[in-house]
């Protein structure tokens, strides 16, 4: 028999994760094709500024919009519909992240555990107040790591 050697090619946003099935971890995976087998490649997101800093790093458009890509493609994984998203196109600097955005992803995400039959992930500051809670770092790195969880 032949062996098979396959590399795993990520798309842009997205890492190699690690090989399951006939072939297990991250290095190279060669299967001898003796009988049949099966090998799946998983792959995880990868965040812009994937290390935000409390106090230093400013939260920016594109970490919103990378947090609703990857919360809608979990939706669409389990069934549920797109998130109707209140400016569903955000301008780098052109829109403030506002206490709405925050709201609606921690929302929009919260589906998904429920839908998965999994506990809702406890958020800092659960009461985001109107012009009195700023959206910190912290904030989008718990939904970062909420959504991590669901791949």
């Amino acid at each position: 028999m032949t062996p098979s050697t396959s590399d795993p090619a990520p798309t842009t946003g997205s890492v190699f994760a690690g090989w399951s099935g006939a072939c297990t971890g991250s290095a190279g995976c060669t299967v001898t094709m003796d009988q049949a087998r099966a090998v799946t490649a998983s792959f995880g997101r990868v965040f812009a500024d994937a290390t935000l800093t409390a106090g230093v790093t400013v939260v920016r458009a594109v970490h919103v919009t990378e947090l609703r890509a990857a919360i809608d493609t979990l939706r669409a994984r389990q069934g549920l519909s797109a998130f109707a998203w209140t400016d569903g196109t955000l301008t780098a600097g052109a829109m403030p992240i506002m206490r709405n955005h925050l709201v609606e992803m921690r929302t929009a995400l919260t589906a998904v555990f429920t839908a998965r039959g999994l506990p809702a992930p406890s958020w800092t500051d659960p009461a985001i107040t109107a012009a009195t809670t700023a959206i910190k770092a912290a904030h989008i790195m718990e939904l970062r790591t909420a959504t991590l969880v669901l791949q």
